[in-house]
């Protein structure tokens, strides 16, 4: 990532402080959506594959309802994933800067394999919908109205090579889609996972050695059940909530449809909330040394309190066989997914906090450097100068190594260019005083130095 590299811009420790809530903004947008559009479009996938094996039609229904539901809107895999990877590639470029890490590398993978794959699974729900309506226009057997001519007809052997051909395309489109989600994802949670060891920056690994480490393996199983809950709770919430009057208004019909859902999401999503608290207590021993801290400890502790309520309204729903909780338990998830992104980053601050003041000093050294070539640098002290360099040699008064400034000041009077140019590269002008060394003075502290004995030089006349 070399020519990130050039873009990066020297910051100011308040600039990366800023950098890392922006940071923790875009996690806390792509992470749930990410979790969401691979979970949803790899139930689509499995259930669309098993509803044509088994003829099972409450599957293919639910297969199209869920990838209808995941790509409502084609804005939003750019609000809430393009934008947010493209912020991490900038902002972790930013922050870890001359780190010699990978981790930029990772997200810009990622948002290469991102982009081909969100445009695989909108590929797969529109021939998912066209298959849809070719079966239900085969199946209906309309006819024109009369008086209506009747539209030309494909031959029946057309459009049933054209029904495989599109069928044909939904699935590979659907099964690479959410390949290159997986992929992407992985390589999301690894980067964020590697960016607070900073103990592997120093060290030479290769690119496959980084990717498959067991901190990012085991940062990525994790996640995946996180998927599972999401998912989970995503469906309930649709389903039971968000869609609540349309199902009750066709209650008898929608019966078996709903409980086959509810009895899936649920299974899954207790499964996943009582796997996760094992994950979270494990991480609090494989978290590296350095990013330790009482919040990273705080927060961990929070995270196992939402997931005992999470399993308490599962609980609920298992044992009453209601829908009542399914919009907490979704909003509950939301919460458990900001804390999990919130926690990493506190790992993240802790971890680079070395990296963080040098990165912080360069930006202080780079602008001192522009100000003193510009002349706005901080105010200089002619006498200090003196004191430290001139005042073993030469006296206002008398004669020591050098001469007697009162001797030789008056011929620069009204001439402070010729002095500054003396004093910069000093040249033998009195055989009877040894030639003066140069001192390597900067611009602004020959002209302090200059108009320092100048100053005083009048007092003593």
């Amino acid at each position: 990532m070399e020519f990130l590299n050039r873009l990066v811009i020297p910051q100011s420790a308040e600039n990366l402080e800023l950098l890392r809530y922006i940071l923790i903004l875009a996690l806390v947008l792509l992470l749930p959506y990410l979790a969401f559009l691979k979970g949803v479009s790899l139930y689509s996938v499995a259930f669309n594959l098993l509803g044509r094996r088994n003829g099972n039609e409450n599957y293919l229904r639910f297969s199209k309802d869920l990838i209808d539901v995941v790509t409502f809107n084609k804005s939003i895999a750019l609000v809430l994933g393009i934008i947010p990877i493209l912020s991490l590639i900038l902002i972790y470029s930013q922050l870890l800067h001359a780190s010699k890490m990978g981790v930029v590398g990772f997200m810009f993978t990622a948002g290469l394999l991102f982009v081909p794959a969100v445009v695989l699974i909108y590929s797969y729900k529109y021939t998912f919908n066209l298959d849809w309506l070719l079966s239900m226009a085969s199946s209906s057997g309309n006819t024109p109205a009369e008086g209506v001519p009747e539209e030309p007809k494909m031959e029946r052997s057309e459009v049933e090579a054209f029904t495989k051909s599109n069928l044909r395309v939904s699935r590979r489109s659907g099964i690479w889609g959410v390949i290159l989600l997986f992929m992407a994802s992985y390589f999301v949670i690894s980067g964020i996972q590697l960016s607070f060891e900073p103990d592997m920056w120093s060290q030479k690994h290769t690119f496959f050695g980084l990717i498959f480490s067991m901190s990012a393996i085991y940062k990525y199983i994790f996640f995946l059940i996180s998927t599972v809950a999401a998912t989970s709770g995503a469906i309930l919430f649709y389903f039971f909530s968000w869609k609540k009057q349309e199902a009750e208004a066709g209650e008898a019909k929608e019966d078996r449809y709903r409980n086959e859902i509810k009895r899936f999401s649920l299974i899954s999503g207790i499964w996943a909330v009582v796997v996760l608290p094992v994950f979270i207590l494990l991480s609090l021993f494989m978290v590296p040394h350095g990013a330790v801290s009482d919040s990273f400890f705080g927060l961990s502790l929070l995270i196992l309190f939402i997931l005992f309520a999470l399993g308490h309204f599962y609980y609920m729903m298992l044992k009453q066989s209601g829908v009542n909780y399914s919009a907490s338990i979704f909003f509950l998830l939301l919460i458990f997914f900001v804390l999990f992104t919130v926690n990493d980053q506190v790992a993240f601050s802790y971890a680079t906090q070395r990296h963080e003041l040098a990165l912080a000093s360069n930006y202080e050294a780079i602008v001192k450097e522009k100000m003193e070539k510009a002349g706005k640098g901080p105010a200089i002290s002619g006498k200090d100068i003196f004191d430290g360099r001139c005042s073993a040699c030469h006296r206002f008064d008398r004669v020591l190594v050098g001469p007697a400034y009162k001797n030789v000041l008056p011929k620069y009077e009204g001439h402070r260019d010729q002095l500054t140019a003396f004093i910069s590269n000093p040249t033998k002008k009195d055989p009877a005083f040894p030639p003066m060394p140069n001192q390597g003075l900067k611009p602004r502290e020959v002209e302090a130095i200059a108009d320092y004995i100048m100053k005083t030089y009048k007092q003593y006349k």
